[in-house]
């Protein structure tokens, strides 16, 4: 199943400086987010979990390999978090926002999260 089941969207990571994982609807504000700041010249890309069993170990290793700043954007307190942090490579930068109980995150929630992650001044939000 893990080597035929998974399904993920990569979005702008070939040039990508700093990765955001999101699924569902964080995943559409990243997509804003990032037309945003490559708008400003900061090269962010989407790595959109499909599936979440199976989880695209394998994709987020190879992105986080290159990409070290990695954003983990969710609806909720780290479901995926976890899985994130398991299939990373050793020498990324893991990284977290959460909205739980239905706060909505927006694009300049996203950059601000994000900037902070690239400047490494970075503080778990939930």
């Amino acid at each position: 199943i893990r080597e035929n089941e998974v399904m993920c969207e990569e979005w702008h990571l070939d040039d990508a400086e700093v990765m955001i994982v999101a699924f569902g609807t964080p995943s559409r504000v990243a997509k804003t987010t990032i037309r945003e700041l490559r708008a400003e010249g900061i090269k962010a890309g989407l790595l959109r979990p499909i599936t979440v069993f199976p989880f695209p170990e394998k994709q987020v290793y190879e992105h986080s390999a290159r990409i070290k700043n990695v954003l983990v954007i969710e609806m909720n307190t780290g479901q995926m978090l976890r899985d994130v942090q398991v299939a990373a490579h050793k020498d990324a930068r893991i990284h977290f926002y959460g909205r739980p109980g239905g706060g909505f995150p927006y694009p300049e929630d996203v950059r601000r999260e994000l900037r902070k992650a690239m400047e490494g001044a970075y503080e778990r939000s939930v």
